[in-house]
């Protein structure tokens, strides 16, 4: 009879080879409730109850939108967190910035290589995508120059790293995500966004709903058929569905607010 352990071991194998990365899962036996799924499939010795037992509808958690100063204030933090080598403050501001002004996955971010990083054309490759769809970003020239700044700043802190990795840690090697997130609850802290206990408060991709809030936004007021531009949103934030996207309208009043004044002007000046 197969062990838990082995199990799990073949759970994870199909999990990735569908192209599941699994980083936090990882660190929390891997979303038992779906790997007892599993198992109960495969072992009829194992029981789980039956879904409809319990009903529940899963409600998306309204993303915490951060400011422009806000931003620029968990920036100015994460560049004071204590560091021996200064390499770890400056990737990590840096990390922290790339989220807020592209929308990318903090994954996609510190999986970027070297070689994906184009800072002549101004484009990121992001390969280490979720569903594995490689795609391209193309950097905004502000966004390029502080790329090609941390560049310079990080091969002469680190001129032999261990890692390909773009970004690197004091170490020279990848960043890893819990260490990520351990800093930006750290820097988030000292400004204020969490209570010196606070485990809950903004997470760690919030600051990439900045990117999505402010581009529909500028859609809105620039009077164009936000529905119609969805799907290159879409696609520059790597979703699946168009509905993922459209979540930022219903989750967020002033989008929400805009979205019924459009609807008015393009009804007449009423709804029916």
């Amino acid at each position: 009879m197969k062990t838990l352990s082995t199990y799990l071991e073949e759970y994870l194998e199909l999990r990735h080879k569908l192209g599941c990365k699994l980083y936090l899962a990882g660190g929390l036996l891997h979303r038992f409730v779906r790997f007892a799924q599993y198992v109960s499939g495969a072992g009829p010795r194992t029981e789980i109850p039956p879904q409809e037992l319990l009903p529940h509808r899963y409600h998306r958690k309204p993303p915490y939108l951060h400011t422009d100063a806000g931003v620029s204030r968990l920036l100015q933090s994460s560049r004071q967190l204590p560091d021996p080598k200064v390499l770890r403050a400056i990737s990590h501001s840096t990390v922290f910035g790339l989220l807020a002004v592209t929308g990318m996955r903090v994954g996609e971010a510190i999986g970027l290589d070297r070689p994906d990083a184009d800072l002549h054309q101004g484009l990121l490759t992001v390969r280490q995508a979720k569903f594995n769809k490689a795609r391209l970003l193309p950097l905004h020239r502000t966004t390029q120059k502080k790329l090609q700044e941390y560049e310079a700043v990080r091969d002469q802190l680190c001129p032999q790293p261990k890692s390909p990795s773009f970004f690197l840690s004091e170490r020279g090697t990848r960043l890893k995500y819990f260490t990520v997130r351990r800093w930006f609850v750290i820097a988030s802290r000292k400004i204020g966004l969490r209570a010196p206990t606070d485990h809950r408060g903004p997470r760690l991709h919030d600051p990439g709903h900045l990117f999505a809030f402010k581009t529909i936004r500028q859609w809105y007021r620039q009077d164009l058929d936000v529905e119609a531009h969805l799907p290159e949103l879409t696609t520059c934030l790597g979703h699946e569905h168009v509905a993922d996207t459209y979540g930022y309208i219903s989750a967020t009043p002033e989008l929400l607010h805009l979205a019924t004044q459009g609807l008015e002007r393009r009804q007449g000046g009423g709804l029916a």
